[in-house]
């Protein structure tokens, strides 16, 4: 893979990322803009809340797959790549993060989109699937005491770092690439959520 092509596979990344599988669901299953709706949200979770939580293991997975394929698709191209380029390492975590920026900033919707969460975590799976492990266990874990989507996926990007650091022993240049990557998704995530975190402790501070 040249640097040329691995532009190319990061720009296809980012448009494939854009597309906002939830809301065309919507308007093919429920004939409503989930946008109008529920949270206002153009993700997977308001999806199940508008249209029926039936639909949303649809819709999730499609998200997933946007993270999910391009580094699946690449990583034989960039494994031997690497051999030779010390771009690569670079490459690789922009693939990963182009998907992600491409559902939470989508060119179809004037730069707005979903909250992240099924995009990063296909991303993920295929560039730190132990990581990823961790973290859906914490997201499996923060739902069932708080049955709140919102709060388990911020807990779920709390835990990604730490997860990182905790599992891996890596060489110092993939230590700052990929670790970088895991706080900048993690920050995204949490900054995405951050009205979902202030509700729910709203809630708390009333009972």
């Amino acid at each position: 893979m040249t640097p040329l092509a691995a532009g190319f596979a990061v720009l296809g990344a980012y448009v494939l990322g854009g597309v906002p599988f939830s809301l065309l669901l919507g308007f093919v299953l429920g004939r409503v803009d989930i946008r109008a709706r529920g949270s206002g949200n153009a993700g997977a979770t308001n999806l199940g809340r508008v249209c029926g939580w039936r639909y949303f293991p649809l819709a999730f997975a499609l998200d997933f797959g946007k993270g999910f394929a391009p580094l699946v698709l690449a990583m034989p191209a960039l494994a031997q790549a690497r051999m030779e380029h010390s771009w690569v390492l670079a490459a690789t975590v922009m693939l990963a993060l182009a998907p992600v920026a491409g559902h939470i900033y989508s060119p179809f919707l004037k730069f707005r989109g979903g909250k992240g969460v099924a995009t990063t975590t296909g991303a993920l799976a295929a560039l730190l699937p132990l990581e990823t492990a961790v973290a859906a266990a914490a997201w499996f874990a923060a739902f069932a005491l708080t049955r709140t989507v919102g709060v388990a996926s911020s807990v779920a990007a709390a835990a990604l770092p730490p997860a990182f650091f905790l599992c891996r022993a890596r060489q110092a240049d993939e230590t700052a690439f990929v670790g970088g990557l895991c706080v900048l998704l993690s920050a995204l995530v949490l900054y995405r959520h951050r009205s979902n975190l202030r509700a729910y402790f709203r809630r708390r501070r009333s009972r």
